[in-house]
Protein backbone atom coordinates (compact mmCIF):
# COMPACT_ATOMS: atom_id res chain seq x y z
CA UNK A 1 0.00 0.00 0.00
CA UNK A 2 1.47 3.38 -0.85
CA UNK A 3 1.46 6.19 1.59
CA UNK A 4 -0.18 9.53 0.81
CA UNK A 5 2.64 11.84 -0.34
CA UNK A 6 3.03 14.76 2.48
CA UNK A 7 4.89 17.89 0.95
CA UNK A 8 8.08 18.85 2.70
CA UNK A 9 7.96 22.10 2.60
CA UNK A 10 6.47 25.01 0.84
CA UNK A 11 9.00 26.87 -1.05
CA UNK A 12 9.89 31.02 -1.01
CA UNK A 13 8.27 31.25 2.30
CA UNK A 14 9.08 30.91 5.95
CA UNK A 15 7.39 28.01 7.81
CA UNK A 16 6.60 28.76 11.71
CA UNK A 17 3.76 25.61 12.12
CA UNK A 18 4.32 22.67 14.71
CA UNK A 19 1.87 20.42 15.76
CA UNK A 20 1.84 17.69 18.62
CA UNK A 21 2.43 14.37 16.73
CA UNK A 22 3.15 12.21 19.90
CA UNK A 23 3.21 12.16 23.92
CA UNK A 24 3.86 9.25 26.21
CA UNK A 25 5.97 7.87 28.98
CA UNK A 26 8.00 11.06 29.15
CA UNK A 27 8.38 11.54 25.22
CA UNK A 28 6.96 14.23 23.50
CA UNK A 29 7.87 14.74 19.83
CA UNK A 30 6.47 17.41 17.27
CA UNK A 31 7.40 18.64 13.99
CA UNK A 32 9.95 21.51 15.40
CA UNK A 33 11.02 19.55 19.39
CA UNK A 34 11.48 16.65 21.19
CA UNK A 35 11.74 16.09 24.97
CA UNK A 36 11.85 13.34 27.43
CA UNK A 37 10.97 13.93 30.88
CA UNK A 38 11.85 17.62 31.06
CA UNK A 39 14.97 17.43 29.01
CA UNK A 40 14.99 18.43 25.37
CA UNK A 41 16.25 15.90 22.58
CA UNK A 42 16.13 18.26 19.54
CA UNK A 43 14.97 21.82 19.20
CA UNK A 44 14.41 23.45 15.61
CA UNK A 45 13.47 26.95 16.71
CA UNK A 46 16.31 27.40 18.68
CA UNK A 47 18.33 25.66 15.96
CA UNK A 48 17.14 28.10 13.20
CA UNK A 49 17.72 31.04 15.23
CA UNK A 50 21.37 30.01 16.19
CA UNK A 51 22.34 29.99 11.95
CA UNK A 52 20.30 33.80 11.36
CA UNK A 53 22.33 34.95 14.41
CA UNK A 54 25.77 33.46 13.23
CA UNK A 55 24.76 34.98 9.82
CA UNK A 56 23.53 37.75 11.12
CA UNK A 57 25.67 40.08 8.88
CA UNK A 58 24.38 38.35 5.61
CA UNK A 59 20.93 38.76 6.75
CA UNK A 60 21.55 42.70 6.98
CA UNK A 61 22.67 42.46 3.56
CA UNK A 62 19.85 40.56 1.92
CA UNK A 63 17.51 42.43 3.81
CA UNK A 64 19.32 45.64 2.71
CA UNK A 65 18.47 44.85 -0.79
CA UNK A 66 15.08 44.09 -0.52
CA UNK A 67 15.40 39.98 0.07
CA UNK A 68 14.10 37.96 2.81
CA UNK A 69 16.52 34.96 3.95
CA UNK A 70 14.94 32.56 6.11
CA UNK A 71 15.74 28.90 7.47
CA UNK A 72 13.32 26.10 8.44
CA UNK A 73 13.81 23.14 9.97
CA UNK A 74 11.47 20.10 11.02
CA UNK A 75 11.70 16.66 12.25
CA UNK A 76 9.48 13.93 11.52
CA UNK A 77 9.66 10.64 13.27
CA UNK A 78 10.03 7.54 11.64
CA UNK A 79 9.89 4.80 14.53
CA UNK A 80 9.86 4.42 18.08
CA UNK A 81 10.96 1.13 19.86
CA UNK A 82 10.97 1.23 23.41
CA UNK A 83 13.38 4.27 24.03
CA UNK A 84 15.05 3.75 20.41
CA UNK A 85 14.14 6.90 18.05
CA UNK A 86 14.84 7.36 14.30
CA UNK A 87 13.93 10.28 12.88
CA UNK A 88 14.04 12.36 9.80
CA UNK A 89 15.89 15.78 9.97
CA UNK A 90 15.07 18.49 7.55
CA UNK A 91 16.62 21.72 6.93
CA UNK A 92 15.96 24.26 3.67
CA UNK A 93 17.35 27.78 3.62
CA UNK A 94 17.02 30.97 1.35
CA UNK A 95 20.21 33.45 1.10
CA UNK A 96 18.58 34.84 -2.45
CA UNK A 97 19.96 32.29 -4.86
CA UNK A 98 18.41 28.65 -5.19
CA UNK A 99 16.37 27.08 -2.22
CA UNK A 100 19.10 24.67 -0.31
CA UNK A 101 18.03 21.63 1.16
CA UNK A 102 19.41 18.97 3.43
CA UNK A 103 18.20 15.64 4.96
CA UNK A 104 19.76 13.52 7.81
CA UNK A 105 18.51 10.05 9.43
CA UNK A 106 19.82 9.89 12.91
CA UNK A 107 18.77 6.95 15.75
CA UNK A 108 19.04 7.57 18.93
CA UNK A 109 18.26 6.04 22.67
CA UNK A 110 16.51 9.65 24.03
CA UNK A 111 17.21 7.92 27.48
CA UNK A 112 20.55 8.52 27.06
CA UNK A 113 20.19 10.95 23.71
CA UNK A 114 23.40 8.48 22.40
CA UNK A 115 22.98 7.28 18.94
CA UNK A 116 22.14 4.06 18.64
CA UNK A 117 23.44 1.12 16.40
CA UNK A 118 21.90 -1.07 14.07
CA UNK A 119 23.92 -3.71 15.40
CA UNK A 120 21.92 -3.35 18.86
CA UNK A 121 18.75 -4.30 17.86
CA UNK A 122 19.37 -7.13 15.52
CA UNK A 123 21.58 -10.13 15.62
CA UNK A 124 24.18 -9.89 13.73
CA UNK A 125 24.52 -13.20 11.61
CA UNK A 126 21.03 -12.39 10.62
CA UNK A 127 21.50 -8.73 9.59
CA UNK A 128 24.76 -10.44 7.43
CA UNK A 129 22.17 -12.88 6.00
CA UNK A 130 19.55 -10.69 4.86
CA UNK A 131 22.14 -7.86 3.28
CA UNK A 132 23.76 -10.37 1.09
CA UNK A 133 21.03 -11.43 -0.02
CA UNK A 134 18.79 -8.55 -0.77
CA UNK A 135 18.05 -8.14 -4.14
CA UNK A 136 19.54 -4.73 -5.05
CA UNK A 137 22.49 -5.73 -3.36
CA UNK A 138 23.04 -9.27 -5.68
CA UNK A 139 21.93 -7.91 -8.82
CA UNK A 140 23.39 -4.22 -8.90
CA UNK A 141 26.73 -4.69 -11.17
CA UNK A 142 28.65 -2.86 -9.58
CA UNK A 143 28.89 -5.37 -6.68
CA UNK A 144 31.33 -7.87 -6.23
CA UNK A 145 29.63 -11.10 -5.34
CA UNK A 146 32.13 -12.88 -3.95
CA UNK A 147 34.04 -10.28 -2.44
CA UNK A 148 29.97 -9.24 -0.93
CA UNK A 149 29.91 -13.55 0.29
CA UNK A 150 33.64 -13.32 2.37
CA UNK A 151 32.91 -10.21 4.21
CA UNK A 152 32.84 -11.28 7.80
CA UNK A 153 30.67 -8.53 9.48
CA UNK A 154 27.89 -6.08 9.08
CA UNK A 155 30.47 -3.29 8.90
CA UNK A 156 32.49 -4.87 6.34
CA UNK A 157 29.20 -5.30 4.37
CA UNK A 158 28.57 -1.29 4.44
CA UNK A 159 31.98 -0.71 3.25
CA UNK A 160 32.42 -2.65 0.85
CA UNK A 161 29.19 -1.33 -0.49
CA UNK A 162 29.88 2.32 0.02
CA UNK A 163 32.62 1.82 -1.78
CA UNK A 164 30.96 0.05 -4.82
CA UNK A 165 27.60 1.94 -4.52
CA UNK A 166 29.45 4.90 -4.24
CA UNK A 167 27.64 7.50 -6.57
CA UNK A 168 25.01 9.52 -6.02
CA UNK A 169 24.32 8.60 -2.58
CA UNK A 170 25.95 9.19 0.74
CA UNK A 171 27.39 6.57 2.62
CA UNK A 172 25.30 4.20 4.29
CA UNK A 173 26.22 3.66 8.18
CA UNK A 174 25.29 1.86 11.34
CA UNK A 175 23.08 4.89 12.79
CA UNK A 176 20.60 5.65 9.91
CA UNK A 177 18.07 3.45 9.89
CA UNK A 178 14.23 3.06 10.21
CA UNK A 179 11.90 0.06 11.13
CA UNK A 180 8.68 -0.96 8.88
CA UNK A 181 7.22 -3.22 11.22
CA UNK A 182 7.50 -6.44 13.67
CA UNK A 183 6.19 -10.08 13.26
CA UNK A 184 5.44 -11.13 16.93
CA UNK A 185 4.45 -14.86 15.61
CA UNK A 186 7.65 -15.13 13.23
CA UNK A 187 10.07 -12.33 15.81
CA UNK A 188 11.24 -10.81 12.56
CA UNK A 189 11.77 -7.29 12.47
CA UNK A 190 11.23 -5.32 9.07
CA UNK A 191 14.18 -2.69 8.81
CA UNK A 192 15.23 -0.09 6.28
CA UNK A 193 18.88 0.85 6.26
CA UNK A 194 18.73 4.22 4.41
CA UNK A 195 20.99 6.77 2.50
CA UNK A 196 20.45 10.09 1.11
CA UNK A 197 21.21 11.10 -2.79
CA UNK A 198 24.65 13.27 -2.53
CA UNK A 199 23.06 15.68 -4.57
CA UNK A 200 19.09 16.41 -5.72
CA UNK A 201 16.74 19.57 -5.28
CA UNK A 202 14.42 17.71 -3.84
CA UNK A 203 16.67 14.78 -1.99
CA UNK A 204 15.69 10.99 -2.14
CA UNK A 205 16.77 8.01 -0.83
CA UNK A 206 18.42 4.40 -1.43
CA UNK A 207 16.48 2.12 1.33
CA UNK A 208 17.40 -1.78 2.07
CA UNK A 209 14.53 -4.00 3.00
CA UNK A 210 15.92 -6.10 5.90
CA UNK A 211 14.25 -8.85 7.72
CA UNK A 212 15.89 -9.71 10.48
CA UNK A 213 15.60 -11.25 13.84
CA UNK A 214 15.69 -8.89 16.95
CA UNK A 215 18.46 -9.25 19.64
CA UNK A 216 17.34 -10.46 22.98
CA UNK A 217 17.53 -7.14 24.64
CA UNK A 218 15.84 -5.34 21.91
CA UNK A 219 13.01 -8.23 21.38
CA UNK A 220 12.21 -6.99 25.09
CA UNK A 221 11.20 -3.30 23.78
CA UNK A 222 8.90 -4.63 21.03
CA UNK A 223 6.17 -5.70 23.72
CA UNK A 224 5.47 -2.54 24.85
CA UNK A 225 2.51 -1.09 23.80
CA UNK A 226 3.32 2.67 22.83
CA UNK A 227 5.34 1.58 19.62
CA UNK A 228 5.29 3.27 16.50
CA UNK A 229 6.60 2.22 13.04
CA UNK A 230 7.28 3.84 9.47
CA UNK A 231 4.07 5.30 8.42
CA UNK A 232 2.49 6.42 11.44
CA UNK A 233 3.19 9.69 10.77
CA UNK A 234 2.88 10.95 7.65
CA UNK A 235 6.03 13.48 7.35
CA UNK A 236 9.13 14.16 5.68
CA UNK A 237 10.92 12.65 2.61
CA UNK A 238 11.78 9.00 3.35
CA UNK A 239 8.00 8.06 4.10
CA UNK A 240 7.32 9.06 0.88
CA UNK A 241 9.05 6.54 -0.94
CA UNK A 242 8.65 3.80 1.75
CA UNK A 243 5.44 1.42 1.79
CA UNK A 244 3.71 -0.71 4.93
CA UNK A 245 3.27 -4.49 3.66
CA UNK A 246 2.47 -7.83 5.42
CA UNK A 247 5.93 -10.03 6.17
Amino acid sequence: MMLNLFPLLSYGQEQNYDSLLYQSDGLQLTLKTATYNGTSIYNAHEEEQKILKREEDTVQELLDVKVSPYVNIMYAPLSLVGTILSYERMQDDYWGGTTGISIDINVINVATQEPYSILNIAEEASLLNAIKNDSYVTNSSGVDSLQLQQAKTFEDVLTLLNDQLASPYTHFTLFSYAILGYNKTENKLALRLIRKKSWSHLPSFLQLGLKVTPSEEFAEKLNQNDNFYMGTFLKGRVTHQSFSKKF
